[in-house]
């Protein structure tokens, strides 16, 4: 499993600056000590760090820099480099930071622009712009509804979507998606509630129940920011695909699940949302753009031109 973390201990930072890239220019101790913050994609089995990310403090009027992005090449195109960079800008809007820039190349350019950077060399984001997203019990229940084919629309692939749609856009945004709450079951993971939910949705007249068949009659009442809604739409037609049997025999592989039951022995907790930042499965078809070590091009920093909007 992967863990991504900022509370490094010496010999974590000591991995850290074996990198290649981080040997560069500055010593490596220098770029240690001149961070603001440090995140590492560690394996929690051999303690392996696979990956980093180093961000640089605000310089004057310049934002904070992210100074160094690296993967190990073993590592690489498994969604990680994304995985770090999105947790360092949700650490920068919980500083209250509106900006940060990135120093890139023509090869590494398309990666941070695919994330929202935009610009030339040391290229920005306005991470203030995307509004966190939460939907409450209903929008969130209707959304997925509306997407489904009538008859995929049943009690049990209404609740195992919304739990690997939650997980992952948890996994990747690093902040809950709805108010939903998920209890682990001996059918897996569910909806907490999700009888009395839907029931009471029936009565406002916003679903119609047909013994395990659930019909949407309206439509979620909120505008979700298309970034959003396509990551979820891509989750949902991904395991729609998926019948209600294969659907709950990969909701009981799923980690969170696992811990959450002490391999199912304990039933009827509810899950720790937090837990969603152990699965491994939700990533694994995700692509890494980072460049391999043998395409990296050499970089003359004096030759870089910081970009500031």
């Amino acid at each position: 499993m992967v863990i991504f973390t900022k509370d490094l201990d010496e010999s974590l930072l000591q991995k850290i600056k074996t990198f290649p890239l981080i040997t560069e220019g500055e010593t490596a101790d220098e770029v240690i000590e001149n961070s603001k913050h440090i995140i590492a994609a560690i394996d929690s089995y051999s303690n392996l760090v696979m990956g980093y990310i180093i961000l640089e403090p605000a310089a004057g009027d310049l934002p904070p820099n992210i100074h160094y992005l690296e993967i190990l090449k073993e590592y690489q195109r498994k969604g990680l480099g994304k995985r770090l960079l999105n947790r360092m800008i949700n650490y920068l809007r919980e500083d209250g930071e509106k900006r940060v820039s990135v120093w890139a190349t023509n090869n590494s350019k398309s990666f941070f622009e695919n994330l929202g950077f935009i610009g030339q060399y040391a290229i920005i984001i306005n991470i203030m712009s995307t509004k966190r997203l939460k939907l409450n019990k209903k929008d969130y229940i209707l959304y997925i509804l509306n997407k489904l084919e009538p008859e995929k629309s049943s009690k049990l692939i209404l609740n195992k979507i919304a739990f690997f749609v939650e997980f992952a856009f948890l996994q990747k945004y690093n902040y809950d998606l709805s108010s939903v709450e998920y209890a682990a079951i001996d059918h897996g993971p569910v909806i907490d509630g999700y009888d009395e939910i839907l029931k009471n949705m029936e009565k406002e007249k916003l679903v119609k129940i047909d013994g395990n068949i659930v019909r949407p009659l309206d439509s979620p009442r909120v505008e979700i920011p298309e970034e959003q809604r396509v990551f979820m739409d891509g989750i949902i037609e991904k395991y729609s695909k998926l019948s209600g049997t294969m659907l709950r025999g990969l909701s009981h592989q799923t980690d969170s699940y696992k811990i959450t039951t002490d391999n199912e022995r304990i039933m009827g907790k509810k899950i720790n949302k937090k837990l969603a930042m152990l699965e491994t499965f939700l990533s694994e078809d995700e692509k890494d753009e980072t460049i391999s070590d043998d395409e990296l091009p050499k970089i003359n920093r004096s030759e870089l031109i910081r970009y500031v909007r």
